[in-house]
C-alpha cells in the first residue's frame, strides 16, 4: 500500500512556465511530497500522473540502465521543470547506508529517463527519483535487490581531500540543527570552493537508518571560503547518514558521515 508522507509546505511557487529554468533559489520555496513505493513497479503520484520504474535484473561490476517512465492521464508527461540544472535527480544507497550514489537519468523520449549505472557491491538498495512538475516537487523510492557476490569498499571520492563535518555536539530529533563541512588540502590548508555543483555551492542528502527519512538539501551562497552549511531538522531518532557533494576543479567530490540522532 502506498505511503503518503508530506515533508514540507512552504510558500508555492508561482508563475513559472513548464519544462524551463526555475529560479535556483526557489527549491527551497515550494511544496515537496515524498511516497514509497518498495517493491511496486509503479505508483501514482498525483491524480492520473504515475511514475513507473522498469527494474532490471541488475548484477555487481555489469553496467544496467535504470528506466523511470512518467505519465499523466495515460500519456507522456513533457512538463517537468528543472530543478538544479536537472530535469530528474537520483540518488542510489543501500540499505545499510553505504555505496551511495547521486546520478541524473537523461530524458532518452518524452516521459522517458534512463541513466546507466554499474553497482560496485550486491545487496538491497533504495532508490529515489526526485522530479518536479506543477510547482511540486515529489520524492519517489524504489527497492532494488543487486545479485552477485562482490563486496567492494566504498569508492573514495574526497580526491584527496580533508572533509571534516562540524554539528551540534548532541543532534536531537525534531530539532533544527545545521551542519557545516570544513574542506581542506592534505596539508590542512583551506581550499576555497568556487564552482557550482548542480546550481548550488553544494548538496547534503541526509538520510536514516530505516530509510525512511530522505532529505536534500543546499547551501545556495556562493561565497568562496572552504565552508558548506545546511540546515537539516531530523524527525526519526537512530544514526543517520549525510553525504556532502560539490566541485572542486571540474570534478565532482563526496564525503559520508554518520551521526546519532537522539530522541527528546
Amino acid at each position: 500500500m502506498k505511503q503518503i508522507v508530506l515533508i514540507a509546505i512552504l510558500s508555492l511557487v508561482l508563475g513559472c512556465t513548464p519544462a524551463t529554468q526555475m529560479p535556483e533559489h526557489s527549491m527551497e520555496n515550494m511544496q515537496h511530497m515524498s511516497m514509497h513505493a518498495g517493491a511496486e513497479n509503479s505508483l501514482e503520484v498525483m491524480d492520473d500522473v504515475i511514475i513507473t520504474f522498469e527494474r532490471p535484473k541488475a548484477e555487481t561490476g555489469k553496467e544496467t540502465t535504470l528506466t523511470f517512465m512518467l505519465t499523466k492521464e495515460e500519456k507522456p508527461l513533457t512538463d517537468l521543470q528543472i530543478m538544479h540544472d536537472k530535469l530528474m535527480h537520483v540518488i542510489l544507497v543501500r540499505k545499510d547506508l553505504k555505496h551511495f550514489d547521486h546520478v541524473h537519468p537523461e530524458q532518452r523520449s518524452p516521459g522517458v529517463f534512463v541513466a546507466p549505472h554499474t553497482f560496485a557491491a550486491s545487496g538491497d538498495y533504495r532508490i529515489w527519483s526526485d522530479f518536479t512538475f506543477d510547482n511540486m516537487q515529489h520524492i519517489v523510492d524504489f527497492d532494488l535487490s543487486i545479485t552477485g557476490t562482490s563486496e567492494s569498499a566504498e569508492t573514495d571520492r574526497r580526491g584527496g581531500l580533508n572533509i571534516a563535518m562540524n554539528s551540534p555536539p548532541r543532534i536531537e530529533q525534531g530539532k533544527p540543527a545545521t551542519f557545516t563541512f570544513i574542506v581542506a588540502n592534505a596539508d590542512g590548508n583551506a581550499v576555497p570552493l568556487t564552482e557550482k555543483f548542480l546550481a548550488a555551492a553544494g548538496h547534503m542528502i541526509a538520510i536514516d537508518e530505516t530509510l525512511g527519512e530522505f532529505e536534500h538539501a543546499h547551501d545556495e551562497a556562493m561565497d568562496n571560503d572552504n565552508k558548506l552549511s545546511f540546515a537539516y531538522t531530523p524527525q526519526e531518532s537512530g544514526t543517520h547518514k549525510a553525504w556532502v557533494q560539490f566541485t572542486l576543479n571540474g570534478t565532482t567530490r563526496t564525503a559520508g558521515f554518520e551521526f546519532p540522532v537522539h530522541k527528546i
